[in-house]
């Protein structure tokens, strides 16, 4: 197995700094957007892995659970599907955003589950459902956006193959990939969230730089905006 490999701190291999906040331990015409100021592009992962032989057919990226952080995970979805333009790509979210996604040109497919009082009451049913419907669409390969357990285990449980995510809330056994983020005295260091999200993308061999978030509207908002 590769020995872990710091990604965080200078490289003397490759002659430049890396600020993504993360070590890894394994292998490595569209919506018309609403630009939102973005900082300074990302340096660009140091590539740990050739890239992916063969590239993935089916990938499902898990979403973060708030709207702001669906914001802020615009630049690695970009990166995503700019890397892998021929795959059938799906986003799992919960229910409340997926007016945020509504619109993105990145995605083939929104795949929604109910959360709060209406979960609680399906209870069991609605997680088993879940993993049946993730199941009958054969993905190849999870990116998984959140830190949650909950996250590996239903892509675990759907049979995808390959996981990938950053090793957090014990959920290292899930993963195929393990990204391991940053620590200083048993701390985790504080990340830019859009540059966690990001790194995930150049992990797998995304070149993409761009920090730049996007805000997009469907047509049919577009047409309601129109007649206000």
């Amino acid at each position: 197995m590769t020995p872990p490999l710091a990604i965080g701190c200078r490289f003397s291999r490759t002659g430049y700094g890396n600020e993504l906040g993360y070590t890894h331990d394994q292998m490595p015409s569209p919506p018309t957007p609403l630009p939102i100021p973005s900082a300074t592009a990302a340096p660009i992962a140091a590539p740990s892995t050739p890239p992916l032989q063969p590239p993935p057919q089916r990938i499902l990226v898990v979403q973060p659970t708030w709207v702001g952080d669906a914001v802020m995970a615009t630049p690695a979805l970009r990166a995503i599907r700019e890397h892998f333009p021929q795959a059938h790509i799906s986003y799992l979210m919960k229910r409340y955003v997926k007016p945020m996604y509504t619109g993105m040109p990145w995605a083939d497919k929104l795949i929604t589950y109910r959360t709060g009082k209406t979960a609680r009451l399906a209870g069991r049913t609605e997680f088993l459902g879940l993993i049946t419907k993730l199941r009958k669409r054969s993905f190849d390969t999870a990116i998984l956006l959140p830190g949650s357990f909950k996250s590996a285990l239903i892509c675990k449980m759907a049979g995808i193959r390959r996981i990938v995510g950053y090793d957090r809330d014990g959920r290292g056994f899930l993963l195929t990939d393990k990204l391991l983020p940053r620590r200083e005295d048993g701390q985790f260091v504080p990340t830019p969230i859009v540059k966690y999200y990001l790194g995930l993308a150049q992990y797998l061999g995304s070149t993409n730089r761009d920090l730049t978030m996007q805000l997009f509207v469907a047509p049919s908002e577009k047409r309601a905006a129109e007649d206000v």
